[in-house]
């Protein structure tokens, strides 16, 4: 996989956080994704975003809808949780991240099912599991790719990118100050909910 993005320009190494690869990372949500998006706008509320344009009237009028922006800041850890993930699926996140050049950076944590209950803030401290990943919950779950400490224009990039690695059917979400208290399993639940919705239009 081309690279999207070095080191340096990547996940805050440098001051400006750009990520510039032509035609891939300064674009919105492709208008044709199916794909349900938090991200880290608004610290007041729940925000699940995908590109508005394509986002039926049902979601788009939920007062916790909100659009990406790429000058969206960071909040939490820099980590991303993996849910419903089969064990032979994460090593593509991990080179998919490597081609960014960001694998020391975020920290990547397989979910298991004593998670469901911890609060999206508790599992995004957990350390990396990858090295010795538990029992999953692949085949019980959507998969989800939860996201941390990451800008709107990162979370966009992964967004539009991630589908490369042959994961398409993947839901993502970003970690806010309003669901870092609420349990990842509510938290799934708005997400594949809104997914779904997303996938029926």
């Amino acid at each position: 996989m081309a690279a999207v993005a070095s080191l340096a320009s990547f996940l805050g190494v440098t001051s400006s956080r750009t990520l510039a690869t032509p035609g891939l990372l300064l674009r919105k949500c492709n208008r044709n994704s199916e794909l349900c998006v938090a991200a880290p706008q608004h610290p007041l509320g729940l925000l699940r975003a995908s590109s508005q344009d394509n986002v039926p009237a049902e979601i788009r009028d939920d007062p916790k809808f909100v659009a990406i922006n790429d000058d969206d800041p960071s909040y939490g850890p820099t980590a991303m949780l993996l849910v419903g993930f089969d064990n032979h699926e994460i090593p593509k996140v991990i080179e998919y991240l490597k081609g960014m050049g960001a694998e020391a950076i975020v920290k990547v944590i397989v979910c298991c099912e004593d998670m469901l209950r911890e609060t999206l803030w508790e599992c995004m401290q957990r350390p990396s599991n990858v090295s010795n990943p538990p029992p999953g919950t692949a085949g019980r779950m959507p998969r989800i790719c939860f996201m941390s400490g990451m800008t709107g224009q990162e979370v966009v990039t992964i967004v539009q990118s991630f589908p490369g690695i042959g994961l398409e059917d993947t839901a993502f979400a970003a970690l806010v100050p309003k669901t870092a208290g609420q349990s990842l399993e509510q938290v799934m639940e708005e997400v594949i909910g809104d997914h779904e919705r997303l996938k029926k239009h």
